[in-house]
């Protein structure tokens, strides 16, 4: 068995023009949180949310013309990788009106790796967080397997030309952990934790079949607009001078990421044909940033994030925002 284990970004490069040489998948399967949900937290949201802000304008304007449950106004990374593959666009799981043999998306935006009873026990659990966790999504993957393919063997093969997306998961968990009033170096001492289950749910996934497994590292986390709106007291020594972006927060991710590239190299170890490619996201937004409005000075840079309007509106639109870099 050949095992293909590389980081979104990388797999995007791609995405202009499909090669010749390009790999040939015939489905998707994609887990993950907001970078690429395609409509299940609509779906989750809506009993208890009675306007969910990714189902209103302007969220989908510029490619769907109206909101799709998105966290962009267009398109996502699997947008693109699924028409780079000449598939059709991943369908939300939740969306049980959908056709699921060419893949399904289980992403939710806001999901975690780690269990939301972790989050409820340890008093770290949110009004904005929903029981979509990475266990909560493999779990649906095995309640559609059956309509897929009918036996061991018949699914090997089914899944052995399809491409899997684990994550980006990791960024939710930490930001859920601070929010409960655990300290950065509290923090740290998780990452392991949501290592761990990242790694166990792309292994379980090798076992049922899959041969190409995107393993994704998470984004710059002291990037991110609402961190840098909520954080606009602190010192210009908390800042990084080519970025703008705090320091500590994308040292985080940038922890997270080299902890997530050593996991998957054992992982990848385990069998001696595997094959192992690695990119970082967190290197890839960071040069986005550089060349953008992130490189104003941080002075500048806050001010027109604040200009978006009272937290709650820049909550909605600071998705849209990050989503579309």
């Amino acid at each position: 068995m050949r095992l293909l284990l590389l980081v979104l970004f990388l797999v995007l490069s791609c995405c202009g023009s499909r090669k010749p040489d390009s790999p040939h998948f015939t489905s998707i399967f994609s887990f993950g949180d907001s970078f690429a949900d395609t409509g299940n937290l609509v779906v989750l949201a809506t009993p208890v949310l009675k306007d969910i802000w990714i189902g209103m304008p302007p969220y989908g304007e510029t490619f769907f013309r109206h909101p799709t449950g998105r966290c962009s106004d267009g398109r996502l990374v699997l947008d693109f990788l699924a028409q780079n593959f000449s598939l059709p666009l991943v369908p939300p799981y939740l969306a049980h009106n959908s056709s699921f043999g060419q893949g399904a998306n289980f992403a939710v935006a806001g999901a975690t790796a780690l269990d939301f009873a972790f989050f409820v026990n340890n008093n770290l659990s949110s009004p904005f967080m929903f029981n979509s966790s990475l266990s909560v999504q493999l779990g649906w993957f095995a309640d559609l397997k059956p309509s897929l393919c009918k036996s061991d063997e018949e699914c090997q093969e089914y899944f052995s030309t399809s491409l899997f997306i684990v994550g980006e998961f990791g960024a939710n968990d930490y930001a859920f952990m601070m929010f409960g009033g655990k300290t950065l170096e509290q923090v740290y001492g998780y990452v392991p934790m949501v290592i761990e289950t990242i790694c166990a749910a792309a292994e379980s996934l090798i076992k049922q079949g899959a041969k190409t497994v995107v393993v994704p590292g998470i984004w710059p986390d002291g990037c991110t607009p609402a961190n840098l709106a909520q954080n606009t007291t602190r010192p210009i020594e908390d800042y990084e001078p080519e970025t703008g972006c705090l320091k500590d927060l994308n040292d985080l991710s940038r922890y997270h990421n080299s902890e997530l590239l050593k996991a998957v190299k054992k992982l990848q170890q385990k069998d001696s044909h595997q094959f192992l490619e690695n990119h970082y996201i967190h290197t890839e937004k960071i040069t986005v940033m550089r060349g953008s409005a992130f490189t104003l000075p941080r002075e500048t840079s806050v001010k027109l994030l604040m200009s978006v309007g009272p937290s709650s509106q820049l909550h909605r639109q600071q998705l849209c925002i990050w989503h579309h870099i």
